[in-house]
């Protein structure tokens, strides 16, 4: 093995051992929402077969085929599809901000499934443009700059680019909701747990897609700048990095995607305690008790609402 192809080991392993982790507790989780599952699943796929591919040495694919670029144009096919993937988490969250239940009631299993082989048939179809000449019938020799490539980058880069735009529009609306005025009827309380819920929500939106937009950014400005630099040097040391950034990401998408549900954390613990009769059950019954529908200690802890007019008005009519 190179010292090039050790390096690459080195990074992607704990990358496909976490996704293998994360589709095996996707499996069991069967109380996250059908859409998230489901994305979540089809990303953790794309992340753990990029990682696969990055973790085999390339001269092994060159004994097979021949190709020279064949395994990096394996890694970059599940790499900007698991961008598709991300970018429909960031679809799902700005449509329900922006259509609430209308969204939801749109929503359907059929739907959900199309998108995700839609997914499956574009992300490799627009990474081929970039190492097919039709004209020659060359495949996988090198990475070409003709028109062909230019539309799959541009398509690519006008993905990247709707992400920043629904970023911005979801920031904004949660920043309206968090400082919108409430009724004079609720208990003083009441405004500020949804100021609190809402800086929670603003600081996990912030993360997680923040994240993931700075550490895509440099590969999709590089992507579009790289057919016109001709040092290969630069060339050699800014697909290094991005492609390190790019790795960076498949490891902290099954924590950002997947391992901060609460139904996801819970299957943990039932795995860590599979041999314990005693903490598996108390885990068994926490997860029932966060999924229950009423909590008799939760409602003794509500501050009672103020004896308003139209409560009195109420009481006296029932």
């Amino acid at each position: 093995m190179e010292s090039k192809d050790i390096f690459q080991l080195f990074v992607s392993l704990p990358a496909l051992v976490i996704n293998i982790i994360a589709l095996v507790v996707l499996l069991k989780s069967r109380k996250l929402p059908y859409q998230i599952r489901i994305l979540s699943l089809n990303l953790c796929s794309a992340d753990c077969l990029s990682s696969l591919f990055l973790c085999i040495d390339r001269r092994a694919f060159e004994i097979i085929s021949g190709k020279i670029l064949e395994k990096y144009f394996l890694i970059l096919i599940y790499a900007q599809t698991s961008l598709i993937f991300i970018t429909y988490f960031n679809l799902d969250r700005f449509l329900a901000f922006m259509f609430a239940m209308k969204y939801y009631n749109f929503l359907s299993a059929t739907k959900v499934k199309i998108a995700c082989a839609l997914a499956w048939a574009v992300g490799p179809l627009m990474t081929s443009l970039q190492f097919c000449a039709m004209s020659y019938v060359d495949f996988c020799d090198k990475v070409y700059t003709g028109v062909a490539s230019a539309i799959s980058e541009y398509f690519f880069f006008a993905i990247f680019s709707s992400n920043l735009f629904m970023f911005a529009y979801i920031v904004y609306k949660i920043r309206v909701c968090m400082f919108r005025v409430g009724p004079t009827r609720l208990s003083a309380s009441r405004p500020l747990c949804h100021q609190l819920a809402g800086q929670r929500t603003f600081r996990k939106i912030v993360v997680i897609t923040g994240t993931f937009l700075s550490l895509y950014a440099p590969g999709m400005g590089w992507t579009l700048i790289k057919p016109f630099v001709s040092n290969s040097k630069v060339v050699l040391y800014m697909n290094m990095c991005t492609g390190i950034f790019f790795t960076i990401s498949t490891i902290l998408n099954p924590i950002f995607y997947v391992l901060r549900f609460s139904e996801c954390r819970f299957q943990i613990l039932l795995f860590r305690h599979l041999c314990n009769r005693e903490k598996y059950e108390d885990v068994l019954r926490e997860r029932n008790k966060h999924y229950a529908t009423y909590s008799i200690d939760h409602s003794l802890s509500q501050p009672e609402q103020p004896d308003t007019s139209a409560n009195r008005h109420l009481s006296t009519k029932l």
